[in-house]
């Protein structure tokens, strides 16, 4: 009982005491959480108001309009201390 994994689920953070715009995963992972704290589970990940405990893994899918999953996203997790981030292109992942 104390890993979430979760999907499009907004992840609330600061920096220097300033709240930043939540980040949306596809789906992530965090270990050494509640795995629920309601009966639907979490509908958001407050990282102020949970020990600031991050994630391990974020998982993005890349869709058809642009999503900022390779450059502006890539940087905010590795900010935040995100472990292992994916991105997932659907488009690039056959073999010719």
């Amino acid at each position: 009982m104390d890993w979430f994994f979760g999907v499009n689920v907004g992840i609330y953070y600061m920096t220097d005491r300033v709240r930043q715009t939540p980040l949306v995963p596809d789906d992530f992972l965090r270990l050494n959480v509640e795995r629920r704290k309601k009966a639907r589970g979490f509908l958001s990940c407050v990282l102020w108001e949970e020990n600031y405990v991050v994630l391990i893994f974020a998982l993005e899918v890349v869709s058809q309009t642009y999503g900022v999953e390779y450059d502006e996203k890539q940087t905010k997790y590795s900010q935040l201390g995100v472990l292992y981030y994916l991105i997932y292109n659907p488009e690039y992942s056959r073999r010719d």
